[in-house]
């Protein structure tokens, strides 16, 4: 299972990586839709993050209302980092994740799995919804972000 899912977090740092390099490319500014949806996805990871380290997420603003490039870049080099990181010195992936929603006012328990699974399939949506950004702002050819294109990228059987 560890296998899986440092393959799948790799998978979503490259599909960010494409992702921020397109917005970068239109010289989107901070306050686009696009850039605030990217801005959203990892912010989230950091939640995700912490909530899977049994740490306090709740003071992380899940829409930032302002994110510069340079603390998007920031974010998008370190959190994969801390989570391969995280995944690494797992041996046990059957437990669970408790923890507060951000207002505060409930707690629910997911397994371990299902919290990785929702920080991977969360990414995948945001990607497309940023994908149909780009193609409003006139990019034609979208790059591709979809898992089988990573595997062949990277040459993975």
């Amino acid at each position: 299972m560890k296998t899986h899912f440092l393959r799948l977090f790799d998978y979503d740092h490259v599909a960010n990586e494409i992702i921020v390099k397109a917005l970068k490319d239109k010289s989107l500014a901070t306050d686009h839709k696009a850039f605030r949806l990217m801005a959203h996805l990892l912010a989230s990871q950091n939640v995700w993050l912490l909530r899977c380290q049994g740490k306090p997420a709740q003071s992380v603003a899940l829409w930032p209302s302002e994110t510069t490039w340079a603390e998007l870049r920031q974010n998008l080099e370190s959190l994969p980092e801390q989570w391969i990181a995280f995944l690494e010195e797992r041996a046990d992936f059957s437990g669970s994740v408790s923890y507060p929603n951000q207002s505060g006012d409930h707690t629910y328990t997911n397994s371990l799995a299902d919290a990785l699974t929702q920080v991977i399939n969360h990414g995948t949506h945001h990607r497309a919804q940023i994908g149909q950004l780009l193609k409003a702002e006139g990019m034609e050819k979208l790059p591709p972000t979809d898992y089988i294109a990573y595997v062949r990228l990277k040459g993975l059987h």
